[in-house]
């Protein structure tokens, strides 16, 4: 499945649940700064999308469309006080930014199949993961806390298939890609 559209974000709001549920505290980030720092710098598809739930624009899979750029910057500005992040994510390989004032922010990898099932991989797996073999990873992030090339996320995924293979626990996904996530300049 392709995924393609604007996506608001809280990733604070994620930390603090997985604070209170008692998920992290046993957790280090793998990069050398505080958890809510690390949550901060990431810039990827996780946390909490679309988390107030007034003034939503028309959602495709939990995304929203380019055409609704208006909607979306209204809804953003309504919460620019808060912890929210706008970004806009391509799962398609020769995807350009949606429109002029975005940049490349960097790469993730996982899945995203709608508001309430999305899972990053160098969220959840290289930043906070528990195999050091995939934490290793995290010396290849940029300063959004993603990847630069997809030839690193492939030696990732054979890593992770490895691990895998071993049987140890790793979240089972049935269909990873790779995302491009795009952020105003």
């Amino acid at each position: 499945m392709n995924v393609r559209g604007f996506l608001v974000l809280n990733r604070l709001a994620l930390m603090r649940r997985a604070l209170a549920a008692g998920v992290l505290p046993s957790r280090h980030p793998a990069v050398p700064v505080t958890f809510e720092d690390a949550f901060r710098k990431y810039r990827g598809f996780d946390g909490e999308a679309w988390p107030r739930l007034t003034r939503l624009p028309a959602l495709v899979n939990g995304l929203a469309e380019v055409h609704d750029w208006a909607t979306v910057r209204s809804y953003a500005e309504d919460g620019r006080d808060s912890d929210e992040d706008v970004i806009y994510i391509d799962s398609d390989k020769n995807s350009q930014e949606p429109q002029s004032g975005w940049t490349l922010a960097g790469l993730d990898v996982g899945f995203y199949e709608s508001e309430h099932s999305h899972f990053s991989i160098v969220l959840n797996e290289v930043i906070f993961g528990l195999h050091f073999t995939l934490r290793a990873y995290a010396v290849e992030l940029n300063d959004n806390f993603l990847f630069r090339d997809e030839s690193t996320i492939m030696q990732l995924l054979s890593a992770r298939a490895a691990i895998s293979n071993r049987r140890h626990a790793l979240e089972t996904l049935s269909s990873l890609s790779i995302v491009k996530v795009f952020v105003r300049k």
